[in-house]
């Protein structure tokens, strides 16, 4: 029984370790859902979706209703006349008057099925609008992950070098426990003052690490004991192509193009009327007048039907809506070719920078390399009696170095990359 308790408690605890695990896909399906600029966005497309439901209940019937009552006088006349003259004020009583009116759009001259369509057009704005919300989130998300990447791999290197340090303030003492020759109290001054440089190194790098997981875990609302999964940064593929029709804001710009025909049509369509279907009913009461066999001001059911025409006749004003719209017509059409203009000198200069970057990690690597050389020459010499801790700390320095120049290298790379992602609306 005991046994099964602590394999159910091992099992546990495993499911607990693993949830906690994430990689970069992992938090980028929490972002889109707990982001708080996603969340925030979500509440607009709502009131954006409740407006075009208002603008497609322009067609539907429209009811209203009306009730009315007042104080008056006992009305002792058989001619009633409906006003204050009728009255007697020596008895009070109460009029109601009811009134329902229903009217009924017939036909709007497009203006109607324009109208929905401009809505719906605006509303595919928003989706894009959204999508590229999504895309700077993801951006975001990756500046994040890769830094804690990195920190992870730069934790490493210094670890590295604190190991190298160690080693050699171990045979120092050795030395010095030997009242060797060899033993200069130099070298454990410069050994110990290279160590706190290393550790005031690694103080920073915990301290940007920190950082950055309180803002995921405040942002992402995820436990802030979570690790990530990627140990290791990867140099992300270039693109080389550039596509304007993918970018965010030529989608949107095409849209409000579309929008901006619409509207053309929309106020054309201003200069005709619109048909509509009407009924009323009234209801007249009052406790205080006597029905009459003629006309009635008191008392009565009254209905009443019919079509209408409502026209707008302000020919100058609509002339004048006309004109504007068609020139934001023109205006939009020319800002698609400002947008090519603009956007492929844009392109051009990140994704050289991206070049540049790569071309960098490359000549890093070979530093790096090279400064394995070295260091690894001048640890043997040292360890063997032949090598000065001069010759040590200067390799070993520049060793450290050249392996955090490629680190930096390839997350600046990775970075730049996706900001020519995000702006050329790649996912």
């Amino acid at each position: 029984m005991k046994f099964l308790l602590l394999i159910t408690i091992l099992f546990l605890l495993s499911i607990s370790s693993f949830a906690k695990e994430y990689n970069f896909d992992d938090l980028y399906k929490i972002a889109i859902r707990k982001d708080p600029r996603v969340q925030d966005f979500r509440y607009s497309h709502k009131i954006l979706k409740e407006k075009l439901l208002k603008v497609e209940a322009a067609f539907y019937p429209k009811l209203s209703y009306s009730l009315g009552m007042s104080p008056m006088g006992r009305v002792d006349t058989d001619d009633p006349s409906g006003d204050i003259s009728d009255m007697n004020f020596s008895e009070w009583g109460i009029g109601l008057e009811n009134k329902i009116s229903l009217v009924q759009p017939i036909y709007t001259f497009g203006k109607w099925s324009t109208g929905m369509k401009m809505a719906k057009k605006r509303a595919e704005i928003e989706d894009k609008k959204f999508e590229k919300l999504n895309q700077q989130v993801k951006h975001d998300l990756i500046k994040a992950y890769q830094a804690l990447v990195m920190i992870s791999e730069l934790e490493k290197i210094s670890n590295f070098g604190e190991k190298q340090l160690n080693k050699a303030l171990k045979k120092l003492k050795q030395l010095d426990e030997e009242d060797s020759d060899d033993y200069n109290e130099t070298d454990y001054f410069k050994l110990k003052i290279f160590q706190q440089k290393l550790i005031d190194g690694q103080n920073d790098l915990s301290s940007l690490k920190a950082q950055i997981r309180f803002a995921l875990v405040k942002m992402l609302d995820i436990d802030e004991s979570f690790t990530i999964k990627d140990k290791k940064l990867k140099e992300n593929k270039l693109k080389e192509e550039f596509n304007i029709e993918e970018m965010f804001e030529y989608k949107m710009l095409m849209k409000l193009i579309d929008i901006s025909k619409l509207n053309l049509d929309l106020q054309r369509n201003y200069f005709t009327p619109d048909v509509f279907f009407w009924v009323t009913w009234k209801f007249k009461y009052s406790n205080v007048a006597p029905k009459q066999d003629g006309y009635d001001p008191y008392h009565g059911n009254t209905p009443a039907a019919g079509l209408g025409l409502r026209w707008n006749l302000d020919f100058m004003t609509l002339k004048a809506n006309y004109k504007i719209a068609k020139i934001q017509l023109i205006q939009n059409q020319n800002r698609v070719n400002l947008l090519k203009k603009i956007s492929s000198i844009k392109d051009f200069k990140i994704k050289s920078e991206v070049i540049n970057l790569k071309n960098k990690i490359d000549v890093k690597n070979k530093i790096a390399k090279e400064s394995k050389r070295w260091f690894t020459g001048n640890a043997l010499d040292y360890y063997t009696g032949l090598g000065s801790t001069k010759d040590l700390l200067e390799s070993l320095a520049a060793y450290q170095k050249a392996k955090l120049d490629v680190i930096r290298a390839i997350y600046n790379y990775n970075i730049k990359l996706s900001s020519l992602k995000l702006f050329r609306g790649e996912n």
